[in-house]
């Protein structure tokens, strides 16, 4: 019967739910859009410190910036993160704020950001977890905790968290800093052009390479990717239609959304767009090639 028990104990330990938070040489990539500019964020763990006595994984933030006001790499300097048991905690403003707790329950509340710098929305981001559950990735079992901002405050961080790598966003107002907590509109608050993501991979050292988009990880490697600086929409500004040059990939379907993220136009493409029935002002089109999907500015006169 001992025996048993430590086989069970073992099976369990083999199959049982996967590990709270990153591993070594761990890499998130997400691509981004805004008004002017489309690129992607790439997120790395490079090494460990110590930070007010947290052993702390240091990840490097880089933006990689390809369609817009030329190319570039930024770098935005690194995020600090540390594990106690089944919480993920993060460093902002000289403190250590909650960022997913895996164990929570359906209810559960905590702080995940405070505004120092605008003071003209709620100070205090708070989080609340309305689903908890499990997802299967790369065979192995992740608990899940969807989180929903319930304070009128400028941070936010909204949508399904997965265990190891933090927020799983499939639409961009999910998430719009990564796995941190990113911007929301708030009354009074500031207008801020942030950076709109959708996840794309991410890999460690103990993790295959999750990858649902299947695309190519690696930023500003593949062919395709540069093929967007060759992708123009013409005339721009426009009062009645609207052109689409796509010498290398062809057009498939298109989407006009205005700064509210509402869809406004969503077609399939022909040889133009009618935006003559628009409110005069400015759009994202979304544009989807058979190979990629590539986001442009958009002004309606």
């Amino acid at each position: 019967m001992k025996n048993l028990i430590t086989l069970i104990f073992c099976v369990l330990l083999t199959n049982g739910f996967g590990q709270v938070w990153i591993d070594s040489n761990a890499k998130w990539t997400f691509d981004y859009f805004n008004v002017a500019e489309t690129g992607t964020w790439r997120w790395e763990y490079t090494h460990d410190t110590i930070i007010q006595n947290h052993q702390s994984q240091v990840i490097k933030a880089t933006k990689y910036r390809y369609g817009g006001p030329g190319t570039s790499i930024i770098n935005y300097g690194n995020t600090y993160t540390y594990v106690s048991n089944d919480s993920v905690f993060y460093f902002k403003d000289d403190k250590f704020f909650l960022l997913y707790d895996f164990g929570a329950q359906i209810g559960d509340t905590w702080t995940v950001a405070i505004d120092t710098i605008f003071n003209s929305c709620q100070d205090t981001a708070v989080v609340q977890v309305v689903d908890t559950g499990t997802i299967i990735i790369n065979g192995n079992v992740y608990r899940t905790i969807t989180l929903e901002t319930i304070s009128e405050s400028l941070y936010a961080l909204n949508g399904i968290c997965v265990e190891k790598f933090g927020i799983l966003p499939t639409t961009y107002e999910n998430s719009n800093f990564g796995f941190l907590p990113g911007y929301q509109y708030c009354e009074g608050g500031p207008i801020i052009d942030y950076d709109l993501l959708t996840f794309r991979c991410y890999e460690d050292s103990s993790f295959p390479t999750y990858n649902p988009t299947n695309r190519d990880c690696d930023t500003l490697t593949s062919t395709s990717e540069l093929v967007v600086r060759t992708i123009r929409i013409y005339p721009n500004p426009s009062n009645g239609s609207l052109t689409i040059d796509s010498p290398n990939n062809k057009v498939i379907h298109v989407e006009i959304i205005d700064l509210n993220g509402r869809i406004i136009v969503n077609q399939a493409y022909t040889d133009k767009i009618d935006v003559s029935q628009l409110d005069n002002g400015l759009y994202i089109l979304k544009i989807k090639t058979i190979d990629m999907t590539v986001y442009r500015k958009l002004i309606k006169e």
